[in-house]
């Protein structure tokens, strides 16, 4: 929904006729962070998710993939962190 609000191209464009504000990637691992931070300090132990390994490799892949995203010419800088710029 807010792609086709704010109707911000892609830097390229050419990979397709589509918008990307904000990176649903981005916004994706960045929801996966936020909620295991909020699991870890809200939730009593025996309702957190139990493969920490899988939450550990949740968080150090965060960085890499918005990195990716503007690395690989996908999204600008403002797509990825979601900065509104008229």
């Amino acid at each position: 929904m807010l792609k086709n609000i704010f109707k911000d191209p892609r830097p390229n464009f050419a990979c397709n006729q589509q918008y990307g504000n904000p990176s649903n990637h981005a916004v994706f691992y960045s929801s996966m962070l936020v909620w295991f931070l909020c699991e870890q300090f809200y939730l009593d132990k025996k309702y957190r998710f139990k493969y920490n390994s899988i939450k550990l490799f949740f968080v150090l892949l965060t960085p890499f993939v918005l990195y990716s995203r503007i690395y690989l010419n996908y999204h600008k800088f403002e797509q990825v962190i979601f900065i509104k710029h008229t």
